[in-house]
């Protein structure tokens, strides 16, 4: 027998293992292991040429696959192409070009899609601005809930706070002709001024709390029925201190002269919109007077009309309503809640259904609460019940006022024309006593006029006034302000005779303003 020959390598390759053996096709595999197992001969050339044939056809196989999966794709892309395009039939794409908000429709979801991007307030992280927060639910605003607390939080309109809001009802009707440019003027002591508006002939709102002209001017006839330049040819001729007013303060302010004279004071808007017939474009106007001075969220709409408030919701989602009723129902509380965020009931004061209770139902309704027209004897006892604004017809507001009657036989003097006796409170905690008498006595410690509680200061004031000498001349009397510290025997809050009255003959007149703490 012939001895077969050796033929494998002295020193075999040490080749790489740079492969998973899971990896091989299994048909190959028994193939190049039948190889390895045979040393020479006709079966390690047939293992080795199946298996390049096998090897050939995964290659083939593979190629039809992946030939299959581009044409899937390139479908799949051209149907993506037509969605984008707008040639497509796909009705779920077609309703997808519909804006719910808009109600516009698309010629392509591309064109939707860039449209909103466009409108997007929301951009590149961006935080919406005061007015974009305004009319952040707009038709053509999109807004995110974050991006929209975050600009309401930084509104200069914040609503309702610990304080009680005191309102200047018609402004300071007490001093001048309600609704006047001076009564709008003189008001310094209260957080807004509240007005009435009605829209002219032409379009134009102007201030006047009755429909028509007649009680408070010259004229007669309907707002609705007049041009502005008719209307501000009226003049009005009827209000307290009415002559001191001069030819232009006589006249019937516009809304914007209105907002100008609040924008100037640094007070807050209240604007009551009087039942009437207003079209879009009157409520457009409106909003365009509240721009002019940036305004949007700092200012409060009333109205005795749910469908006025309904109107200006339209238009300003986040603007401050209040709904003007007689009473406390709960038909107006779902009303209102309807009308979304910042809202509330104005309620007259003096109802029976306005309690403590009824006032934290409406706060657990979210509402806030104002109460007129209360007077300034009444104040403490609506806070007491929880209320959040006070409107007054009152010269006391957010800082106090009180008219002062003289006592012990002094009266005031109104010689030389009006003159009030009163304090009033300013900022800093302090005060200011002003008063003109005559007659009474000059005796030392007797007592001519008694401050309230809120005027009467922690310790005494010593200070001085002038007074009318028999000889024709003024000088220097002095006179004491007991304060809520000090000798029992003495009554705080009293005003009292001091040193040098005794060369009075007529008139004491004094202006002092002193610290109550």
């Amino acid at each position: 027998m012939v001895k077969q020959a050796d033929y494998r390598d002295a020193t075999p390759n040490d080749f790489p293992d740079d492969y998973e053996q899971s990896d091989i096709d299994p048909r190959v595999a028994r193939r190049t292991n039948a190889v390895r197992q045979k040393q020479y001969g006709k079966d390690v050339r047939e293992s080795m040429a199946q298996a390049e044939e096998i090897s050939s056809v995964v290659a083939n196989q593979a190629r039809d696959i992946a030939q299959d999966v581009g044409k899937r794709q390139g479908n799949v892309e051209q149907r993506f192409d037509n969605q984008i395009a707008g040639s497509t039939n796909d009705e779920e794409v077609i309703d997808a070009r519909n804006s719910n908000v808009t109600g516009e429709t698309s010629k392509t979801l591309k064109q939707r899609l860039d449209d909103a991007e466009e409108n997007s307030v929301h951009k590149s992280k961006d935080k919406a601005d005061n007015e974009q927060a305004a009319t952040g639910v707009n038709n053509q605003t999109y807004m995110t809930p974050a991006t929209t607390a975050a600009a309401m939080e930084s509104q200069p309109f914040k609503g309702n706070g610990a304080s009680v809001h005191y309102i200047a009802h018609k402004g300071n009707n007490y001093d001048f002709p309600e609704n006047s440019i001076m009564a709008f003027e003189s008001v310094t002591r209260h957080w807004g001024i509240e007005t009435d508006i009605s829209v002219t002939k032409d379009g134009h709102w102007v201030i006047m709390h009755d429909d028509t002209v007649d009680r408070m001017t010259n004229g007669t006839g309907a707002i609705a029925g007049k041009t502005l330049d008719e209307i501000k040819k009226l003049r009005i001729d009827r209000g307290t201190n009415l002559n001191s007013l001069n030819d232009v303060q006589k006249q019937v302010p516009t809304l914007l002269e209105y907002l100008s004279i609040c924008k100037r004071r640094g007070v807050v808007p209240v604007i009551e919109i009087k039942a009437g017939s207003y079209t879009n474009a009157n409520y457009e106007t409106l909003v365009d007077n509240l721009k002019q001075f940036n305004m949007l969220q700092g200012v409060m709409i009333i109205s005795y009309s749910l469908e006025a408030l309904q109107e200006v919701r339209k238009r300003l989602p986040l603007v401050p309503l209040q709904l003007l009723t007689n009473s406390i129902a709960d038909k107006d509380i779902e009303d209102i809640k309807a009308l979304g965020l910042n809202v509330g009931m104005s309620v007259r004061y003096s109802h029976q259904s306005v309690t403590a209770d009824n006032v934290r139902k409406l706060h657990d309704n979210g509402l806030s609460v104002c109460v007129y027209t209360v007077p300034d004897d009444r104040f403490q006892e609506v806070i007491d019940k929880g209320v959040d604004y006070i409107t007054t017809d009152s010269k006391s507001g957010d800082l106090r006022y009180q008219k002062l009657e003289p006592i012990n036989g002094f009266i005031i003097n109104n010689n030389y024309g009006m003159h009030e006796v009163f304090v009033e409170e300013l900022p800093g905690g302090r005060a200011q006593l002003f008063f003109v008498i005559k007659e009474g006595t000059n005796t030392r410690y007797d007592v001519f006029l008694r401050l309230p509680d809120w005027a009467t200061p922690t310790r005494h004031i010593w200070t001085v006034c002038l007074i009318k000498r028999k000889d024709d001349i003024t000088s220097q009397a002095a006179f004491d302000i007991i304060g809520s510290i000090g000798d029992s025997s003495n009554n705080p809050s009293d005003v009292r005779v001091s040193y040098g009255w005794e060369q009075r003959e007529t008139w004491a007149a004094g202006n002092v303003t002193y610290p109550l703490y």
